[in-house]
């Protein structure tokens, strides 16, 4: 049955249904993890930067400075 209800997505909503399938597309992620993100995004209406979906997933390197210091040491961080 979930399979089902996650498929007559296309019927309901052709755009979530497009994004299902994009997602999807990238190795490592299948029905489960593609509904999560679409849920959790709200169609990836939350963020208004793809650097703020990154930074959320925990997925974009970010660098410290502070005045004319800059550290070097450059670390992925699911800060927003």
């Amino acid at each position: 049955m979930q399979n089902e209800t996650f498929t007559d997505i296309n019927g309901f909503c052709p755009i979530l249904f497009r994004q299902k399938e994009l997602l999807m597309s990238i190795d490592g992620v299948g029905r489960v993890a593609a509904a999560n993100m679409i849920i959790t995004t709200e169609a990836f209406t939350h963020f208004d930067a793809p650097r703020k979906f990154n930074w959320y997933g925990g997925v974009a390197p970010s660098s410290y400075s502070s005045g004319s210091s800059q550290y070097s040491k450059v670390r992925i961080s699911a800060d927003n």
